[in-house]
């Protein structure tokens, strides 16, 4: 990041859209993929999303059980930007961190 910073904003957004198609790329081609390599070596694969109940067999229920979980992880990924974003002297970041 420092130098797409140095060189300036114009060079960071640019950077950041090209980043951002190929990751959208990779994931749609490994999904592509997954379904490919699943459906031949496993045909009756499909037949999995209607046994036992079907695709969300508990309902509504099993995914708001499932959101406070998400939501956790993402609040212990988002520490370190926070206490950034706060700090005057930028020094005293570092202090901050081994305190955790």
């Amino acid at each position: 990041m420092v130098p797409l910073n140095y060189y300036g904003i114009e060079v960071f957004t640019a950077s950041s859209r090209v980043m951002g198609w190929i990751k959208y790329v990779l994931y749609i081609s490994m999904a592509i993929i997954f379904i490919i390599v699943a459906l031949k070596f496993n045909p009756y694969a499909l037949k999995n999303l209607t046994h036992y109940g079907g695709f969300m067999p508990y309902g509504i229920t099993g995914l708001f059980a499932a959101m406070p979980i998400a939501m956790f992880s993402f609040g212990g990924s988002r520490t370190i930007p926070d206490f950034a974003e706060e700090v005057k002297n930028r020094r005293n970041l570092i202090w901050g961190l081994y305190s955790l």
